[in-house]
């Protein structure tokens, strides 16, 4: 079996949240985009929870929801581009 290598030294530099979709800028010049429904928290979530989201050098949090993602648990589920 041969696993693809994926980078995850790569750290978001811009996050938001437009019509059902979170978008990511890496700071390596990839995008990332995926569905709110990814996460059964964000699922619930209001449009303005979903805009409140903190950058981390690994990934994304969401303070009022209390969730958290990976960049490079999101690269690994397909949604890089």
């Amino acid at each position: 079996m041969v696993t693809a290598e994926i980078d995850t030294d790569a750290s978001p530099s811009k996050a938001w949240h437009e019509d059902g979709i979170i978008h990511v800028c890496l700071d390596d010049g990839m995008q990332i985009a995926f569905p709110v429904t990814l996460t059964e928290r964000l699922k619930r979530a209001t449009p303005a929870e979903l805009a409140e989201i903190e950058l981390l050098p690994f990934g994304l949090h969401w303070p009022l929801v209390d969730e958290d993602l990976t960049i490079e648990t999101l690269l690994r589920l397909g949604y890089g581009r």
